[in-house]
């Protein structure tokens, strides 16, 4: 109701999260097991292709409780290795891929069907002639 007072509410939620990320970023790192450098890249990239290929897996998964049990603790364990921040990236990851191929499976189709339709009016225009060429088909 007040537009004054949530904007000043957003500055000072905005100052205190900035102020707590550099403060927590000055601190000795709360993970000790905490990758870096180039080597730590490669060990995320690792843990995550294994994550995303066995939450997908256990997705697809039917109704097979002992596979879903099974696939639910090889993925519990590699979440211990994984911080909140990085499970939760790789889901949304997991999420966007799976939206842009249903977009590009849509495409596909809306492209498809057009060029089925100006093939099928190319050959109308031919057999009936093309009126807005002005072309008479009287005799």
């Amino acid at each position: 109701e007040n537009p004054r007072a949530w904007w000043h509410y957003a500055f000072e939620a905005v100052t205190t999260l900035s102020r707590m990320q550099r403060e927590s970023a000055t601190k000795a790192p709360s993970n000790p097991n905490r990758r870096q450098g180039w080597l730590g890249l490669v060990e995320c990239l690792k843990l995550r292709n294994r994550y995303v290929s066995t939450y997908e897996a256990l997705l697809q998964i039917g109704s097979n409780d002992h596979e879903k049990e099974e696939l639910n603790e090889k993925l519990c364990r590699i979440e211990d290795d994984l911080s909140q921040e990085e499970i939760a990236a790789f889901r949304v990851n997991l999420v966007l891929t799976d939206l842009s191929a249903v977009r590009v499976r849509k495409l596909s189709v809306l492209e498809h069907s057009k060029h089925e339709e100006m093939q099928s009016s190319k050959w109308k225009k031919w057999l009936w002639g093309d009126p807005s060429q002005g072309i008479d088909n009287k005799d």
